[in-house]
């Protein structure tokens, strides 16, 4: 019991990261001899969810450090992943960087808060590449991304929403505050809503709210604006099973709301 309690803590978020990120680019049936590596570390992490009914509250070394304790042993796994990435921070620059994180963002990324947005990026991640195969091929007007961005490298995040035939365009912005909405004009439909929520989320965004706009036909039937909005600061963050099971978005209330 002792070492369960004190071990599953410990390897679980790694074997949850490791499980996630072997997803991505470990293929079965192309990698037939990689298989093994994702079920083994597939069987490592049932093992440990089971073990976790039997974990106590003991006090236990700071999140930071067990992570980079237990993927010391996973560090044979990791290579296959990136040649050269054999730690933590490696781990979170490198793909934090691959999906459009901030500079800023990534550089004190072993503690456990980045390792933590870094599960919910790989989320993301998936949940967009599913929904970007699904996408038809664009007809007529495109959609239009206006956005002012800020906590992300702009550049890497507008060639990602440029892969579902977005135009897009990048804006200074005029409020310091961090992006928080998105908002949607009267065309655009629910899996292009998604996809550029995703994108954001994937980049470390914290979203609380998909809106359509008051005024969202005419010149902004086919506009998709992201944003900084405080009057929704408050409401809770989007999580990315949030985002898929949206199915309609509830209009924005304030006549003339301008996103910043």
């Amino acid at each position: 019991m002792d070492i369960l309690s004190t071990v599953v803590p410990t390897v679980l978020p790694v074997i949850s990261l490791l499980s996630g990120i072997l997803s991505l680019y470990v293929d079965p049936q192309k990698d037939p001899k990689k298989k093994w590596v994702l079920i083994s570390v597939l069987v490592l992490a049932a093992v440990a969810t089971a073990g976790l009914s039997v974990r106590d509250d003991r006090s236990h070394h700071s999140e930071s450090n067990q992570l980079r304790d237990a993927l010391a042993t996973e560090k044979s796994a990791l290579a296959m992943i990136q040649s050269g990435v054999t730690n933590m921070s490696g781990i979170v620059t490198y793909l934090g960087s691959r999906f459009g994180y901030a500079p800023e963002q990534l550089r004190d990324s072993s503690n456990g808060t980045a390792v933590q947005q870094l599960e919910n990026s790989i989320k993301a991640d998936q949940a967009r590449s599913s929904l970007l195969a699904s996408l038809p091929s664009t007809t007529g007007t495109k959609p239009r991304v206006l956005y002012y961005a800020k906590d992300v490298d702009a550049e890497v995040v507008r060639k990602s929403l440029m892969e579902a035939q977005l135009d897009v365009e990048i804006r200074k912005p005029l409020d310091p505050n961090s992006t928080n909405v998105i908002w949607i004009g009267d065309k655009i439909t629910p899996d292009v809503a998604h996809f550029a929520a995703l994108t954001l989320v994937r980049a470390g965004v914290k979203l609380n709210k998909i809106l359509r706009f008051h005024d969202g036909s005419g010149k902004k039937e086919n506009l998709i604006e992201v944003g900084a909005y405080e009057a929704y600061r408050g409401s809770p963050v989007l999580t990315v099973d949030d985002i898929a099971h949206m199915t309609d978005f509830p209009t924005d209330p304030h006549a003339g709301s301008t996103p910043l």
